[in-house]
């Protein structure tokens, strides 16, 4: 119960003079009589401390009333300290997160009708900023299969199935930090941490007993879905199983474990487990297990890796179909994710965001490849799933790479000595990097056929034009010269790769369109007028973009969904006003179709506009000024 409420009731009793009752006190609250009980019970012990009790009476005028126990610690706790902890409180809702997560915890929480204005009032917004509090926590609920739902001169209450319930229940302990001033529904302080531990500790025991392997953040995840399930369990919530995988659960591996857990946790805590909350355990654990390298993989399950592969290869024209290491780790992954597709679980990837930003070659190659899981099982698999696969595919796509190694051509004009000095310190510190050194003085560059070597690297001034990229470094090299040439043996090609990638013809300023969809409909137009483009192109890109929205800070990379033509054409366009694109606005925007030779400059690419992304600077820079120029 927050403060708010504590205060309203005890100003309540206190005016009365008489009990007030059960169901007169919960209407004032805004919750349900069985609510208003357990509530009571939790602030029992912080009223004592604070010199009152509120204690029921029975028999004819029953109700509650206020007893006043020590009338100095009661006027400090409803004049100075509730007030106070109301302030601080009020202090952390200026934030939209706390205020956000405030709600969902409430709704979670409470089976009963809340009205709008009684939540706002409570949150000190207007209407119109608690409507967009709101919003935040419909998608959300959304995204677990759970509905707002409106009854007029009633409020608002939440609908889902239980399973999907507890699952965003645990997600809000594990995904979010707990609000420090924010609803006492979720956040149970020291009693939480306590059963917490408890659990955990009986999950360990027995998984260890029956040689049961689940990792660290396994035994995390059940640990708390367990806590949650006890939680539901005292409000008379249960979980719904039907008969076939009832069966299925009884007759798996995991029952005598998931049996072993629950009973000592019903001694442990004092609560009672319905068969299908053992089965529930039973579908956590089947879906958590560590699957050991040494474990046969199924001949179904090595197709769907097979199948997987082909996708890639005939979509993306990346052909990891005879890399063994590849196939055995997919494979091992796929026995346990099938489980989670079969229960409708999401193992959690606390890794996802870095490898968004990191390997999104990876995790685009990856998306298409969980298509065909899409397909199989009538499902779309979670982002979270799909960066394990991106995982993978990112560790055999580095395997696949052949280092090509660089000839150098290095210009040194203080001597035959100090040339073959700087020649031995790069063979010593880049010698992986390169094939072949050559050396030669300045006057020497108009004799040579240049186009041999792949980058010239100079420690005097060159005044000729050179048909390769060409460096100005010392005779002696320091840290931040090894560091700098180390970044340009690795991406010399960077600058020739964008010249050929941004064409000055297809760089757009003023489409005016207000939607994603027109956005990308009136980009693909203007692309059109200059680069023949194939039947089919829009809706390519847009079964990309419903796989998952394709936004990166303030830009969105639209592309399309496989390899279409034989030419990479990519056009860029600066956007006269943001437009939402899912997660967010996006004020640039760069669609692009690519061609199979593309493939292996797809993470230097990528690469750079996700560093674009990040550095507002240069965004607001091409906003302010949209041209080509200020692009390149």
């Amino acid at each position: 119960m927050d403060e708010r409420k504590i205060l309203k009731l005890l100003k309540t009793l206190e005016q009365s003079g008489e009990p007030v009752g059960a169901a007169e006190c919960a209407e004032l609250l805004g919750i349900s009589v069985s609510s208003l009980k357990k509530e009571l019970r939790e602030v029992k012990q912080l009223l004592l401390e604070h010199g009152c009790r509120i204690q029921g009476k029975s028999g004819l005028g029953n109700g509650y009333e206020l007893l006043v126990l020590d009338g100095n610690k009661y006027d400090n706790f409803t004049k100075a300290y509730l007030p106070a902890q109301m302030k601080e409180r009020q202090k952390s809702f200026n934030e939209q997160g706390n205020r956000v997560r405030y709600l969902m915890e409430f709704l979670l929480q409470h089976d009963g009708y809340v009205k709008g204005d009684d939540l706002a009032e409570i949150l000190s917004v207007s209407r119109s900023q608690f409507q967009k509090d709101l919003s935040q926590v419909k998608r959300y609920f959304e995204s677990y299969g759970i509905h707002m739902e409106s009854r007029s001169h009633y409020g608002m209450r939440i609908r889902g199935d239980e399973m999907a319930i507890r699952v965003c229940i645990a997600d809000l302990y594990e995904g979010m930090p707990f609000s420090e001033n924010g609803s006492e529904t979720l956040d149970m302080g020291e009693e939480r941490d306590r059963a917490l531990k408890k659990i955990e500790q009986i999950i360990l025991e027995y998984s260890r007993q029956f040689q049961y392997e689940l990792s660290d953040m396994s035994i995390q995840n059940l640990t708390v879905h367990l806590f949650v399930a006890m939680k539901r369990l005292e409000q008379q919530k249960l979980i719904q199983i039907d008969s076939r995988t009832l069966e299925a659960a009884r007759k798996a591996g995991e029952y005598s474990l998931a049996k072993a857990i629950v009973n000592e946790v019903e001694q442990a805590f004092d609560v009672q487990f319905a068969e299908e909350e053992i089965c529930y355990v039973v579908m956590h654990l089947s879906a958590k297990k560590m699957v050991n390298a040494d474990e046969p993989v199924s001949e179904e399950v090595m197709e769907i890796v097979d199948e997987m592969l082909a996708r890639l290869k005939e979509q993306m024209q990346m052909d990891l179909t005879s890399d063994l290491d590849l196939r055995i780790t997919l494979g091992l992954h796929m026995m346990p994710l099938l489980k989670r597709i079969q229960y409708g679980m999401t193992a959690k990837n606390p890794l996802l965001e870095d490898i968004k930003n990191q390997f999104l070659f990876a995790y685009d190659a990856a998306l298409c490849a969980c298509t065909v899981l899409n397909e199989r099982y009538h499902c779309v698999l979670a982002a979270d799933e799909v960066g394990y696969v991106a995982l993978a595919l990112k560790v055999a796509l580095d395997r696949s790479k052949a280092v090509k190694k660089k000839t150098i051509l290095m210009v040194c004009s203080s001597g035959r000595g100090s040339a073959n000095l700087l020649k031995a310190d790069f063979m010593q510190k880049f010698g992986s990097q390169i094939s072949q050194i050559e050396t030669c003085n300045a006057y020497e560059l108009s004799e040579l056929d240049l186009s041999r070597y792949d980058c010239i690297f100079t420690t005097v001034p060159v005044h000729i034009e050179l048909p390769v990229p060409a460096f100005r470094i010392q005779a002696f090299l320091n840290a931040e010269n090894e560091r700098k040439i180390q970044e340009i043996l690795k991406d010399e090609e960077q600058s020739d790769l964008f010249r050929q990638c941004f064409r000055p013809e297809l760089f757009f300023t003023g489409i005016t369109a207000l939607k994603k969809e027109e956005v990308i409909f009136a980009l693909i137009e203007k692309i059109r007028e200059k680069r023949e483009l194939p039947e089919g192109f829009y809706e390519s890109v847009m079964r990309r973009e419903r796989l998952e929205d394709t936004l990166f800070g303030g830009i969105a990379i639209p592309h399309t969904e496989r390899i279409l033509m034989d030419e990479t054409v990519i056009g860029v366009a600066v956007l006269q006003k943001p437009v939402n694109w899912g997660k967010g606005a996006a004020r640039v925007i760069v669609l692009s179709s690519f061609a199979k030779g593309f493939i292996s400059h797809h993470e230097l690419f990528f690469g750079f506009l996700l560093e674009l992304s990040k550095n507002k600077s240069w965004l607001n820079r091409l906003a302010s000024k949209p041209e080509y120029e200020t692009w390149m």
